[in-house]
């Protein structure tokens, strides 16, 4: 019975950033050594492989993972889908209002008040963390919900999408981590070397700078486009790699995967941790501060700035900390899936699967970073929200405004009376 039962299930797989770990245990062969035990099938791609019915299911044994996971995965994804698009939309229009405020003439009152926000440091940085929510955005758009969908229903969309769908997510995760190079390059010249970085630190040179990290992404990149492929196996659509499953030859698997964790997270991230210790070095020895013999108003001035600089800096270093935290977890899987007889055991699917969420949690979590370390994203936020707030309840938005207005006046008129109230008293006790 149990056996009729197995072979009327079909393969169940587990795609973490579109690598199958299968649940049911397949194993490649190249021999023509089979049995009554073995049911053998061949797929698209002429791989043979079989189950071994014969073998115990100790994940089945110990708890029902399917029904489970089945449950769990469109929760989850679908919680991580909604937050990442919304947060990270909200990231980049709060960067495009903010910049449209900037742009307004100097009489208009509504200002951002920061010192920080009408630096150019600001204003090249936030060009870097658009493109960073961009690349956010597509990646919770391209991967997430696509992924959820495969895995509990197969890849029912043809190969045209499952080629773009796989080749998206990799070119995402490329372009987020380099774009957070970008990020602290910027960081770099602004605090070490401001005033020669100067006229390089333009809104320009940013976007230009991460266009081409786009476009050099995209080249290095196209080989994929040749290794992916839809397969039909036992009533189960998929959509991965070509060479992915064979067992027999990993050189394709082990050459993917170690790429893939040296230049998308370990060069990188060893590049931006050495930039950053430079940049704290620097801030340690003080050559970043301004001479003392300064007045008072300049002072205040620039240690207003110093402050806001490094709120910025270290907004900066917790995106690259949650990133490399975030996707620490699925490269080791993916080393081990390479390199070594990785099991479908019980506690091996569940941290495949935790990790493969928590990666993909990556990309929701940055604008709650922004709002947290930075007040300027705060400010430029409310101001968002008023400006909404205005477009489609003009009355009420007028109505508080008034009324902002005529408190603030009330307040002067207060302490205008105050103050002279005070002079008066003091001027008699003079002359008394």
């Amino acid at each position: 019975m149990l056996q009729e039962q197995q072979q009327q299930r079909p393969p169940v797989h587990f795609f973490t950033n579109n690598n199958v770990f299968n649940f049911t245990k397949f194993h490649n062969i190249t021999n023509n050594n089979t049995s009554n035990d073995y049911n053998n099938y061949t797929d698209d791609k002429h791989f043979q492989y079989y189950y071994d019915y014969n073998q115990k299911d100790d994940v089945s044994e110990e708890f029902n993972y399917l029904d489970v996971i089945n449950i769990l995965i469109p929760v989850v994804f679908g919680i991580i889908t909604a937050v990442g698009t919304i947060g990270n939309l909200i990231v980049i229009a709060t960067i495009i209002y903010n910049r449209h405020r900037r742009n307004r003439p100097a009489s208009n009152k509504s200002r951002v008040t920061s010192s920080a926000t009408t630096s150019v440091a600001t204003t090249t940085t936030d060009v870097l963390i658009a493109s960073l929510a961009f690349a956010d955005l597509l990646f919770v758009i391209i991967c997430v919900p696509f992924t959820a969908v495969r895995f509990v229903t197969g890849w029912h969309l043809g190969r045209f999408l499952c080629i773009g769908h796989v080749y998206g997510v990799y070119l995402n995760a490329y372009a987020s981590v380099y774009t957070m190079v970008l990020m602290a390059v910027d960081r770099y010249l602004a605090i070490v070397h401001p005033f020669c970085s100067i006229n390089w630190r333009t809104p320009r040179n940013a976007l230009i700078a991460t266009l081409l990290v786009w476009l050099v992404l995209i080249v290095c990149n196209s080989p994929l486009l040749w290794e992916i492929d839809t397969f039909y196996q036992e009533g189960w659509f998929s959509c991965n790699f070509i060479n992915y499953n064979n067992m027999e030859d990993r050189t394709f698997v082990q050459t993917f995967h170690s790429t893939f964790f040296l230049f998308c997270f370990f060069i990188p991230l060893t590049a931006i941790t050495v930039l950053y210790s430079l940049l704290h070095r620097n801030l340690k020895r003080g050559m970043h501060r301004h001479p003392r013999n300064l007045p008072r108003n300049s002072q205040q001035l620039n240690k207003n700035s110093e402050i806001s600089e490094n709120q910025l800096t270290g907004m900066l270093i917790a995106v690259v900390v949650t990133f490399a935290a975030c996707w620490l977890p699925i490269q080791i899987c993916f080393l081990l899936f390479a390199f070594t007889k990785f099991n479908d055991t019980a506690i091996m699917i569940i941290i495949k699967l935790l990790s493969n969420c928590v990666a993909y949690m990556n990309s929701c979590l940055n604008p709650f970073l922004y709002a947290f370390f930075s007040q300027d994203f705060r400010d430029s936020f409310l101001n968002l929200l008023h400006a909404l707030k205005y477009f489609c309840c003009p009355k009420s938005s007028k109505k508080l405004t008034t009324l902002k207005s005529t408190t603030k006046t009330t307040t002067t008129s207060t302490s205008s009376t105050t103050t002279t109230t005070s002079s008066t008293t003091s001027t008699t006790s003079t002359m008394t």
